[in-house]
């Protein structure tokens, strides 16, 4: 079967959209970086074989995030891919596109592509975020409202890889809550495309999202996360949303 007619047998599950009769063929996939664009692919013929490949759009990314692409970090990217059986060339991310296991070996692409996004959040992930101190202490102060906390916390059923962790998984007395802390613009995009890959795994977990009270956060971002998550509360000493939402049958 000819490489691009292999392409268009991909499960649905996969793919959003896809135009493979054109000049310049590509799959739109059903996956997020984390800014909110949908990872596109690019099928090329490389000689007598066809690859499937992200255009060097990822590293842009990284770049464009202020991620200099220092050798150590180009050593991370190019381990990151071995581990996938990806291929890192010319900074672009690719695999040959086989009859084999092709469903797979697509998910591997764009599993070492969303890993690899997920660099340009190593900063929020460093910083202490005073977000957590306070949630911290409101926890401490309303064990009735939650047991089994988990932090940082990845649902091994809709992701295995533990692309997109939770910042707090918490197993209420009425049902399991996911809690994220949003503290800066670059947390409120990881926020939003975590939710919105839980979503399109299935995950029927309600979700809440915890600003400041006067969040440093352009608005733009706070509406991406509202419509990414069930609800979104303002200032934790503050809002009594959060509490609502914990108790919420």
């Amino acid at each position: 079967m000819q490489a691009l007619e292999l392409l268009k047998s991909l499960s649905p599950a996969l793919v959003t959209t896809a135009d493979l009769d054109s000049s310049q063929p590509y799959i739109t996939t059903a996956f997020q970086y984390g800014n909110g664009d949908m990872v596109t692919l690019f099928p090329e013929r490389a000689g007598d074989a066809w690859v499937l490949h992200d255009a060097g759009f990822t590293v842009s990314l990284l770049t464009a995030s202020g991620r200099e692409l220092t050798d150590a970090r180009l050593s991370a990217l190019t381990e990151l891919c071995a581990s996938y059986e990806v291929e890192f060339a010319s900074r672009r991310f690719e695999i040959s596109i086989e009859e084999a296991a092709l469903e797979s070996r697509f998910r591997d692409l764009v599993q070492a592509i969303i890993r690899a996004d997920m660099l340009r959040f190593e900063a929020h992930r460093q910083r202490q975020n005073p977000l957590e101190v306070a949630f911290e202490r409101f926890l401490s102060l309303n064990r009735e409202l939650s047991r089994n906390v988990k932090r940082n916390w990845t649902d091994q059923e809709t992701d295995p890889e533990g692309l997109y962790p939770v910042d707090y998984h918490l197993n209420t007395m009425v049902s399991p809550r996911n809690v994220f802390l949003v503290g800066s613009d670059s947390k409120s995009q990881y926020a939003a495309a975590a939710s919105a890959f839980h979503r399109s795994s299935g995950s029927s977990m309600p979700s809440l999202a915890i600003f400041e009270e006067k969040p440093n956060v352009a608005r733009k971002n706070i509406k991406r996360v509202s419509r990414m998550v069930d609800e979104v509360a303002f200032g934790i000493d503050s809002d009594p949303r959060i509490e609502k939402f914990l108790a919420a049958k």
